[in-house]
């Protein structure tokens, strides 16, 4: 007996298999819209756990391991990796963070209890922002060495100890530091003569 269902399920199957190894595990609404998936086809693919939700427009593969800097930025797209967690992507510290410090800008609400939130002028949020490959190949947006070290410096109080002073010996020590960066972004911040004052600690030890 010819089962309809079932052949339309396998073709469906080898669909969102063909459109994983073209586009990877992440698989954004949209896209597979414009793709040619439709919408009834996409429940169908989460009902059958071929596909996950992660977050609104945003899907992944199966059992395919949840990256979550990537997860949470795409549901987020005013925010910034910081301050400790810029530093453990940077190579910074091996501390790795309990939650992910972020940055956005002074009036822009994320709600997630796994996100430590700080906030900037709207004009200083993409200052230093770069892309940055993290440890499961996705790109993210994270804040350059020169900013990170900023932002400790300027929060000294608020970050951990050890990460602090772990970064800034990683960073002080290096010899491709960008000091004429670090002294731009710290006159920007209002750090520029603790920076001077880190440096020459640092270089005369």
């Amino acid at each position: 007996m010819y089962d309809r269902n079932g052949d339309t399920m396998c073709l469906l199957e080898n669909k969102v298999e063909e459109y994983y190894k073209l586009n990877g595990e992440y698989m954004v609404y949209s896209d597979m819209l414009e793709y040619g998936f439709t919408k009834r086809e996409i429940r169908r693919l989460v009902e059958k756990e071929l596909l996950r939700k992660l977050v609104k427009g945003l899907y992944i593969y199966k059992n395919e391991l949840e990256d979550e800097f990537f997860v949470y930025q795409f549901a987020n797209k005013n925010m910034i990796y910081s301050h400790e967690t810029a530093c453990y992507l940077h190579g910074l510290t091996t501390v790795i963070p309990s939650r992910c410090n972020v940055t956005t800008y002074s009036g822009c609400h994320l709600r997630n209890n796994r996100l430590k939130v700080s906030y900037v002028k709207k004009e200083l949020l993409h200052v230093g922002a770069i892309e940055h490959i993290d440890y499961f190949g996705n790109k993210i947006i994270v804040y350059d060495c020169e900013r990170t070290i900023c932002d400790m410096i300027r929060n000294k109080k608020k970050v951990d100890a050890q990460v602090y002073y772990q970064s800034l010996q990683t960073y002080f020590n290096d010899r491709k530091l960008n000091m004429r960066k670090l002294s731009r972004f710290g006159k920007l911040f209002n750090v520029e003569g603790k920076i001077a004052e880190i440096y020459s600690l640092y270089k005369s030890a």
